[in-house]
């Protein structure tokens, strides 16, 4: 460009007009070097945890039931087996005496009996009796009581589903429920500590350490 104006020094017009749009040229690349491109802008993530350090540095302990049937082949391991786990959200202090009124859980018996509240209330006798109804009961492959801890949770639910995928099976463990019932703290859970791990951490760290393992059988 400076070239071009030196050799026409009696064409003010055609020597502003190359030098007029040399500075646009310089000034729009200042511009777009000066402006992030949208993929250098980060994106906060979705679930601002770092799980890889904890899993390194303090992974949680297999469960004795896992590491014992490291041998144990079978021929269709957890073929068509549908397990079905029910786990009692904490609840506040003032409605622990409200629920267990009429919710009876007993985890020995894999099993919860739902009474009707408006029977137990302050209803005198002749009233319980015209408006009883009966208790219903449910049983499911196992039950977590409220004080049911990480994991105690994280090794009833994917202990075996772990050996099945390492016999040769596909797996699945998923939840299901209302919302903010801790869901997502079951099947994830937090970073802070190794109690706290979720289901999730705990099956990558067990299913990489039963795999070691066999290997090492």
């Amino acid at each position: 460009m400076a070239r071009w104006i030196v050799l026409t020094p009696h064409s003010p017009s055609s020597a502003f007009f190359p030098s007029r749009a040399a500075q646009k040229l310089n000034l729009s690349s200042k511009k777009k070097k000066h402006r992030p491109s949208p993929s250098s802008v980060a994106e906060p993530p979705l679930f601002a945890t770092s799980f890889s350090g904890i899993l390194q540095t303090c992974p949680p302990p297999a469960p004795p039931c896992l590491l014992r049937a490291v041998n144990k082949v079978k021929d269709t391991p957890g073929l068509g087996k549908v397990k079905v786990m029910l786990r009692i959200c904490s609840t506040l202090a003032r409605d622990s005496s409200e629920s267990s009124s009429f919710l009876k859980v007993d985890p020995r018996k894999k099993q919860i009996t739902l009474y009707d509240p408006l029977t137990c209330g302050g209803q005198n006798v002749f009233q319980k009796r015209s408006n009883q109804v009966p208790p219903k009961m449910f049983a499911f492959d196992a039950v977590f009581p409220q004080d049911a801890s990480q994991a105690e949770v994280c090794a009833g639910t994917v202990a075996e589903v772990i050996q099945s995928v390492v016999n040769g099976a596909d797996g699945c463990v998923f939840c299901f429920g209302h919302a903010k019932l801790g869901k997502s703290y079951t099947m994830i859970g937090k970073d802070d500590s190794m109690q706290n791990l979720g289901i999730i951490p705990c099956a990558i760290s067990w299913l990489f350490k039963l795999i070691n393992e066999r290997k090492e059988k």
